[in-house]
């Protein structure tokens, strides 16, 4: 391949390469560039640290591992769509990724009061940016052979993350500089997943789905696992009453991991709770009912009767006062 068709490619790889070597003249390349809430947002306020943490490394092995990967999505990645759209992927997956990480260290900072392990905690690789590139070929390639026969394109990032936290559990702790990053590459898988089924459907392309990613010897079992768990939230009334079946999309290969209500499903559930509703209403006598608007025609005549009638005063039923020459009333001698 030749360097000057994926430039962008070629830049990052050289930048995280700088800043490697940087790293052997002291700490200060992580201080800068690492994502740490501490110096992003509460004391120093270095906020580049948000995209610039996925560009650190300081472990060389790892250096070298996550350059290849890199390199090698990334690169058919940026032939394919072009610098442009690389550009826009790894930036808005590294954005996304290091503010939800931020917020996340913060929160769980707030919750356990351990500042230690969570507000000064670093944050740095490029396996992150490597996964990102990874989603954006999957969507543009998803049958790509990696090993005939046994695996594809779009079943190296689970795989991947599932092996690396692993690693983390077993050895990364111990290990300086080698497991910094596996939040952020969590993180930039999703982000990337979101950006990348957005653009699809802004170029009017089919998106991908979540079980892509699976192998398919798993896919069946963990539809059923999907059917069940939505089954059971809607018995208990969590996902409302408009479940709802796969689309037509899940009967192929990539079909939704996740069940989705199409507009006749959803027509049909409100035509069901329009007659629900109906039914719930009582059914009333004919015969009382007749009773009952006579009733209330004879009150409505009683009171109009009423409101006709003069108005009786009190005054009209006071006696009339005596006058002076009434026999009645005595004379004075």
């Amino acid at each position: 391949m030749n360097p000057k068709s994926v430039p962008v490619t070629i830049i990052l790889l050289a930048l995280v390469g700088v800043l490697h070597i940087a790293t052997f003249l002291g700490n200060g390349v992580v201080r800068l560039f690492a994502l740490n809430p501490s110096r992003t947002i509460t004391v120093h306020f270095y906020v580049w640290n948000v995209i610039t943490g996925c560009l650190v490394e300081t472990n060389t092995l790892k250096a070298l591992a996550a350059g290849g990967c890199f390199f090698w999505t990334a690169s058919k990645l940026e032939s394919v769509r072009g610098s442009a759209s690389l550009i826009k992927l790894l930036t808005l997956a590294s954005l996304g990724s290091g503010v939800a990480m931020l917020f996340l260290k913060v929160l769980l900072y707030i919750i356990s009061g351990s500042s230690t392990k969570f507000l000064y905690h670093d944050m740095y690789g490029l396996f992150g940016l490597a996964l990102a590139a990874t989603v954006g070929l999957v969507h543009e390639r998803p049958d790509t052979i990696v090993v005939p026969g046994v695996l594809l394109l779009r079943n190296i990032p689970l795989l991947f993350l599932a092996a690396y936290t692993l690693i983390w559990a077993v050895a990364g702790k111990s290990e300086a500089g080698f497991c910094h990053d596996l939040g952020m590459a969590w993180m930039s898988l999703f982000a990337a997943f979101v950006i990348v089924n957005y653009s699809s459907a802004r170029r009017g392309k089919a998106p991908i789905t979540a079980d892509m990613f699976f192998p398919d010897k798993v896919r069946p079992a963990l539809r059923a696992a999907v059917i069940l768990i939505i089954g059971m939230l809607q018995r208990f009334g969590v996902s409302g009453g408009a479940g709802g079946a796969f689309s037509s999309s899940s009967q192929s290969v990539y079909g939704p991991i996740l069940p989705t209500v199409s507009s006749a499903n959803g027509a049909a559930a409100d035509e069901r709770v329009r007659h629900a509703s109906s039914k719930s209403k009582p059914v009333l006598d004919p015969i009382a009912e007749r009773r009952r608007a006579r009733a209330l025609r004879a009150l409505d005549e009683k009171l109009a009767q009423i409101s006709k009638e003069p108005a009786v005063s009190l005054a009209s039923l006071a006696p009339p006062p005596a006058s002076p020459s009434s026999p009645s009333s005595p004379v004075k001698k």
